[in-house]
């Protein structure tokens, strides 16, 4: 039986992309689920996934701290040409330029 290869940094930095994205989701059906969201709009943000960063603070979601260092920490290992995309971690648009 061969041993597996321990994961790179990479690895490392797509599941804890993966897990930011799932606690995401959770969170917004939560909110969903408690009538502070109205079917019609949790399905118009399921469509515009990942484009959601503005609306997700709107909704209370709080990204772990711990979590968002590991990311930084790890994306700052990884050569920016082999960084795996991260939809979390896109731009934030400022609300003043809306």
């Amino acid at each position: 039986m061969e041993e597996e290869a321990a994961p790179t940094a990479e690895d490392k930095l797509h599941r804890l992309q993966f897990r930011e994205a799932l606690e995401l989701w959770a969170h917004i059906r939560k909110v969903c689920d408690e009538g502070n969201l109205l079917d019609e709009e949790y399905a118009d943000w399921k469509s515009r996934y990942p484009d959601y960063i503005d609306e997700t603070e709107e909704y209370g979601f709080i990204p772990d701290l711990g979590t968002e260092q590991s990311i930084s920490k790890l994306s700052k290992e990884i050569p920016v040409n082999h960084a795996p995309e991260s939809h979390a971690k896109r731009p934030r648009k400022s609300k003043l330029s809306s």
